[in-house]
Formats: structure tokens, C-alpha cells, sequence
């Protein structure tokens, strides 16, 4: 690849010089003719085309610098919008940030509690999600497991078995669950300011035995 360049690199320059080297043979021949004659005139003549064959090599020597530093800005501008290009969005960052699939918290077992009224024969198997508004909230709330459990079990433990075959009781424990927890546990930072809160809670299994 790199002889490659070489010789296009090469090229113009040969034919550069090879037009040069013709320029150079025609003055050449005019001044002798003008030495011959005698004459003022073919001087004149050699004169001007001397003057036009430096303009014309000028303006070759110009639009080759024009045409160089055009590529190069091309390039440098190719690569600014490739490294743009990969680079994330504020807002971007922030969704990665803030993705429910990593702000979910969830007990390692499923909650078990005897169903009311029903002398220790039925009982409750469930186990709830817990989906954040932030991952620091998510972090404070895995602090405060105990006290989310304690608040949680006696919800579960307050439903009848006709209220837990209603059709939509998993929905209102959710909701009741949701309001206790954040009325009851402050989610807040050394300042006392408040970091999040629980968004709602969805169980992934629920079960009446």
C-alpha cells in the first residue's frame, strides 16, 4: 500500500516537470531565433510566454495546495463525526443510568405468611418487586430490607381468603404496599434531603396454598 501512495504521490510531480522541461526547450528556441534574427520582437515574444508559464505554474502550485488542504479538512472532519458519532447522548447516559431493569430491588425468597382467619391452614406465598425512581434509592432501600419487610408482612397477613381470590387483589396490595412504605420510610441522604422513593411494586409470584 505504501508504494502505491509513493508512485500517485510521484506522478503529478513528473509531469509537472516534464511540462516544465518543454516550456524551457520552446524559450529556449525562441531566444536563439531572436539571437539569429536580430529581431526585438521574438525577444518580446520569449519574454511574455516566460511571464504566462510562471502564472499558469503558480496557479497549478495554488490549486494543488487548495485541493491538499481540502482532503485534509475532509478527513479531520470524518474523524470528528466518527468520534461523535460514538459518543452517548446526555440523555442517553441517563437512561442507561436510570434503566427499571437495574433499579428493581426484590427480597431473595418469596414472602410466606399465614392467610387471616383461616387457623394456620392457608397461607401466602409471594414474592413482590420493588421498582425504584433511582438508583440511589434503589441503594438505600436494600439498607432498610428489615424495615421494609416489617412493613410489608402485616399488609399481607391482614387479607382474608375471600379477598385474595378477588380478581384484582394483587394490583391493590401493590398500591398498599407502594403508599405505606413511602409514608413510613424516608429515603433521604446525610442532609436529610429526599433521594426517591418506591414507584410501585409488582409481584412476580403469588400464590394462595
Amino acid at each position: 500500500m505504501a508504494k502505491n501512495e509513493t508512485s500517485s504521490e510521484k506522478a503529478p510531480e513528473q509531469k509537472a516537470a516534464g511540462s516544465g522541461g518543454r516550456k524551457q526547450l520552446i524559450l529556449a528556441g525562441l531566444l536563439l531565433v531572436g539571437m539569429v534574427v536580430g529581431s526585438a520582437s521574438a525577444a518580446i515574444v520569449a519574454a511574455s510566454y516566460m511571464m504566462k508559464s510562471s502564472e499558469t505554474d503558480a496557479s497549478n502550485t495554488a490549486a494543488g495546495d487548495d485541493a491538499e488542504a481540502a482532503k485534509d479538512g475532509s478527513g479531520k472532519d470524518r474523524v470528528a463525526t466518527s468520534n461523535k458519532s460514538r459518543e452517548g447522548s446526555p440523555e442517553e447516559e441517563q437512561e442507561k443510568t436510570n434503566d427499571p431493569a437495574k433499579l428493581q430491588f426484590s427480597f431473595d425468597e418469596p414472602q410466606l405468611v399465614n392467610v387471616y382467619r383461616t387457623q394456620h391452614r392457608r397461607y401466602l406465598s409471594c414474592k413482590p418487586v420493588f421498582y425504584m425512581s433511582n438508583r440511589d434509592a434503589k441503594e438505600e432501600i436494600e439498607k432498610r430490607a428489615v424495615a421494609l419487610q416489617n412493613l410489608m408482612i402485616p399488609i399481607l397477613k391482614s387479607k382474608t381468603l375471600d379477598q385474595l381470590d378477588a380478581p384484582d387483589i394483587t394490583k391493590e396490595i401493590a398500591r398498599e404496599i407502594t403508599e405505606t412504605v413511602n409514608a413510613k420510610i424516608k429515603l433521604v441522604d446525610d442532609d436529610d434531603k429526599l433521594i426517591g422513593k418506591v414507584m410501585q411494586v409488582k409481584f412476580t409470584q403469588f400464590v394462595v396454598q
